[in-house]
């Protein structure tokens, strides 16, 4: 790829590196003191009423990591995951997205939200759902006040009841195994794309923000800001029609979500991968979505 010319757009990229120590915020889950740069600067861009409610603060931590997460449109612009998952540090992961020449997918996104979530002092998993042969998602999971949630990096989203408090992950599971559907509280931050034309990035973002989408005039590959959405994502993804014949195949409705219904695995962000609580997880997701003949 030749020099990034896009400067206002790579500032607001790598803002994520800049290096400071605050104290613990107050919040209802007690978190210790960052010793990792990167959480705490992460903490330091919080609001008080952020750093005042633990939901608040985890929701934040992933908007926060999402807008500073290249997104990948193909597999020639992908960081693989074990380059990620081996890094000596979250800032040291990072750095292999500062140049904005390589780009995350779900499950990259997803383990280095884990990792900001236990460099904060959460506890945090990576979780895939879905069928192998068409389409599989990955997830982050995080413990607040001894509940489980879901956080989802990749498409910046989480669940939510009716009054719009955060739904734990195992009822929303029990929900989609009772064939209802989930209320999506989907946050709308840009963040880089990487395209091989300009035009490709509007398939990735809402229609009512196409004319907000700016790109660099560099050759190609293109940086492009891009607020990627999960029911974007739906809409257009060339696949779909496989994804809906398998959830009909399993009996299930048609919604993306209900790919959940297939847990795969569940791991901890860094290794050992394999953890009693770990396991613990998949076990009682794979219990809520097995269905009895």
């Amino acid at each position: 790829m030749p020099p990034f010319r896009g400067p206002a757009l790579l500032t607001r990229f790598i803002a994520a590196v800049v290096l400071c120590f605050v104290a613990a915020p107050a919040q209802s889950q007690t978190v210790a003191q960052p010793r990792d740069p990167v959480a705490a600067a992460a903490l330091a861009s919080l609001s008080p009423a952020q750093r005042a409610d633990s939901h608040e603060t985890v929701r934040a931590l992933r908007r926060y990591l999402y807008r500073r997460l290249p997104l990948a449109s193909n597999g020639d612009y992908w960081v693989t995951d074990p380059p990620v998952r081996e890094a000596a540090s979250l800032q040291s992961a990072l750095k292999l997205f500062e140049t904005a020449e390589r780009g995350v997918w779900c499950q990259a996104a997803a383990v280095l939200l884990a990792q900001l979530y236990e460099a904060a002092g959460y506890r945090a998993w990576v979780t895939s759902f879905g069928d192998v042969d068409t389409l599989t998602h990955t997830v982050t999971l995080v413990e607040v006040d001894g509940e489980i949630y879901l956080q989802d990096a990749y498409f910046n989203l989480d669940y939510v009841r009716v009054g719009g408090a955060p739904l734990p992950y195992f009822e929303a599971l029990q929900r989609l195994a009772a064939g209802r559907s989930l209320r999506v509280r989907q946050d709308l931050d840009f963040r880089l794309g990487i395209f091989p034309e300009p035009q490709v990035a509007k398939e990735w973002t809402p229609p009512g923000l196409h004319a907000d989408i700016v790109c660099t005039a560099a050759p190609p590959p293109y940086l492009c800001n891009v607020a990627v959405t999960g029911r974007r994502f739906a809409e257009v993804f060339y696949i779909r029609d496989k994804v809906k014949a398998y959830l009909r195949r399993q009996g299930r409705p048609e919604g993306f979500e209900y790919l959940m219904l297939t847990p795969l695995w569940t791991s901890a962000a860094k290794p050992p991968l394999t953890t009693t609580t770990s396991m613990s997880i998949q076990a009682r997701a794979e219990r809520i979505t097995r269905r009895t003949p």
